[in-house]
């Protein structure tokens, strides 16, 4: 086939792609502008009066900013740093272990809290860490006075830190694994025959094999020095905590959304448990017709974004997949892609664009509203650049076409990356409640999450006396609540063990051996 009509199979091929990443991820930056403006919605952004730097001047007089610029970096850096030294060690002592059983047990107990979402894991942190929970009730019992986790700031502090590292370890643990199964074994044994132990072995030979590796991760990870974790803290934090954990993210929606501030959130952005296992609570969530219904909507969500994204991707990544000579504008899709995963517009000229495309109340809004997943086509296309090149040249000898060739031959052969990429899709959604609380103005609209982040009883630790403290449990139903957000961890805990074989190898970006 001539090279022409090939860089036309291609275009229609990335076309879909291109279109959903300008729609939802290019666009909202035009948004930007409102940090220079006196926004007003009901002239819009083209008509809204220029104001210049004065939203910044305003913004750096304010006490809060240094508040929340601090949190932010600190909270931040020591993510960053957690995320980047607990999974490494984990995988170098994981790799010296050669019990096969146990190997695959560790992994998958260490990341499966990866595709719980922060909206239950959330609820279990605060009954776990709460007044009455059971960290208290053993201090308690060991003598010691109880913690205020949610009231004192440092306190809080160190538990977003830890919590977020305890969720994402061991996912990171499965990257670095497969980096160490590349360090070639002949290297160990002439080691072993000069006399190395254990240790040197890892010193002088692991950790040099996989420093490209680490090197990636934590240029990656620099990408989010601003990002503290919006989900986690937003579903874990109070005012009595703001002084500790109120970072960017969150005090760009409080003054954006909630108190309609739009062109100072627009100007900050930019800067940027115990579960209750009674029959009776299954039984009052069965007649909770709302919970049901947000349940349905989140199915159907997650089904749309699955099919959608899935349906995107797989030619465009192939599209990608080709060397520049096949298909000249690679290079450069690639790069405003990479651009699109490092910055955004912010959250007020995403909600903005949101809104002015008719996405408010709509399910097909939740299912693209969070732009292409730039992440999992980059996965994607690794594995595809990984594909015998023998099989495709054999194929384009028989005549066959790419489109042909995509469908009869690489698709058959990319079961792995295709599970891998529907499982973190599936995840992704299921989880994610924000997009839902701020694209539904109903509650009958709400995805699964939305709604229970809607119902679980929320306190003010704030304004909350000793006496309620210690009542806390006559407060709320603590234990409805908990069967809430047990129920929905359940789809995700029901596919995990159908995707989890392919998990692995996808993210290890196998090929077909030649």
């Amino acid at each position: 086939m001539k090279k022409k009509q090939k860089q036309i199979h291609y275009w229609i091929m990335v076309i879909p792609a291109l279109l959903w990443l300008v729609l939802i991820n290019i666009v909202p930056m035009g948004g930007i502008v409102m940090a220079f403006q006196d926004f007003n919605p009901g002239k819009g952004i083209f008509h809204s009066p220029w104001v210049g730097l004065e939203n910044f001047q305003y913004m750096m007089q304010l006490k809060d900013v240094k508040t929340i610029l601090g949190n932010t970096f600190i909270i931040a850096v020591f993510k960053i740093i957690g995320n980047l030294v607990v999974p490494v060690a984990f995988a170098l002592l994981l790799n010296e272990i050669n019990h096969a059983l146990f190997k695959r047990t560790a992994q998958t107990l260490v990341y499966i809290p990866h595709f719980l979402s922060w909206v239950a894991l959330s609820g279990m942190l605060l009954e776990i860490f709460g007044h009455s929970g059971p960290i208290n009730s053993i201090l308690m019992g060991l003598g010691f006075d109880r913690l205020s986790f949610f009231q004192n700031g440092g306190l809080f502090r160190g538990l977003i830190i830890g919590s977020d590292i305890w969720k994402e370890f061991g996912f990171k643990t499965v990257v670095y694994l497969a980096a160490l199964t590349g360090v070639s074994p002949s290297l160990y044994e002439a080691a072993a025959i000069d006399g190395a132990n254990r240790w040197d072995r890892m010193r002088h030979i692991t950790l040099p094999s996989i420093k490209g590796t680490i090197i990636l991760m934590m240029v990656l990870s620099l990408g989010n020095i601003l990002n503290a974790g919006f989900d986690q803290i937003y579903n874990l934090y109070n005012p009595a905590v703001y002084s500790a954990a109120d970072i960017i993210d969150t005090w760009v929606y409080r003054a954006g959304l909630v108190d309609m501030q739009f062109s100072l959130a627009s100007a900050v952005g930019l800067l940027k448990s115990v579960v209750g296992f009674t029959t009776v609570n299954y039984k009052e969530i069965m007649k909770d017709v709302q919970f049901f219904r947000s349940f349905i909507t989140a199915v159907t969500r997650v089904v749309l974004a699955t099919v959608i994204s899935l349906g995107v991707m797989i030619p465009a990544s192939y599209a990608l997949a080709k060397p520049k000579k096949e298909f000249a504008p690679r290079n450069i899709i690639m790069w405003i892609c990479i651009f699109c995963m490092m910055f955004s517009g912010g959250l007020i000229p995403w909600y903005m664009t949101m809104k002015n495309y008719g996405l408010i109340n709509s399910v097909f809004g939740l299912a693209v509203c969070g732009g292409l997943p730039i992440y999992n086509m980059i996965l994607m296309i690794n594995f595809f650049e990984s594909i015998s090149k023998e099989l495709e040249e054999a194929a384009i000898v028989d005549g066959a076409g790419p489109w042909r060739i995509l469908f009869s031959i690489v698709l058959p052969i990319s079961k792995p990356i295709l599970a891998t990429i529907a499982l973190f899709t599936i995840v992704s959604h299921w989880n994610e409640f924000f997009q839902g609380y701020v694209l539904s103005t109903k509650i009958d609209y709400y995805p699964l999450q939305s709604y229970i982040k809607q119902m679980v009883v929320q306190i003010d630790y704030s304004s909350i006396t000793e006496d309620q403290l210690a009542n806390l449990a006559n407060l709320s139903n603590t234990a409805l609540n908990s069967a809430k957000i047990f129920v929905s961890m359940l789809p995700i805990l029901a596919i995990y063990p159908f995707l989890q074989k392919y998990f692995v190898s996808g993210i290890m970006l196998g090929g077909v051996k030649e």
